[in-house]
């Protein structure tokens, strides 16, 4: 299950579960969209019970991150693993914005990183 919220260029995106195509049809366009503005959408991740992707939504990920990867501002997730803070490392070489993890526990910490980066 997949929850956002967008004010200015900053997406907040708050996932648990397993993620399917009809949650990244929910918030694919909103991405799309501040992109089509001329804006740099910085993103604010929050996983929590988060148990990855069904194939077919990571693909739709895959395909929308690659077709947009030098569109995005810096994004910080918050997560609750070794694995997350892996795939988030990974992604900092995939993209030339900067890309920060936190564990939870230190949202507040995240919130002012991503803030900073919007000033």
């Amino acid at each position: 299950m997949v929850n956002s919220n967008v004010v200015g260029n900053l997406v907040t995106i708050e996932a648990s579960g397993t993620l399917t195509v009809e949650d990244y049809k929910k918030v694919l366009p909103e991405i799309d969209e501040l992109i089509k503005e001329g804006k740099k959408p910085a993103f604010f991740i929050n996983l929590e019970d988060f148990h990855g992707w069904e194939p077919s939504a990571m693909w739709e990920e895959l395909k929308f991150d690659v077709k947009h990867r030098n569109d995005f501002g810096p994004m910080v997730v918050v997560g609750e693993s070794n694995i997350q803070k892996w795939l988030t490392q990974f992604s900092s070489m995939l993209f030339p914005s900067e890309v920060k993890y936190f564990d939870r526990g230190n949202e507040k910490e995240a919130r002012e990183w991503i803030e900073s980066k919007l000033a």
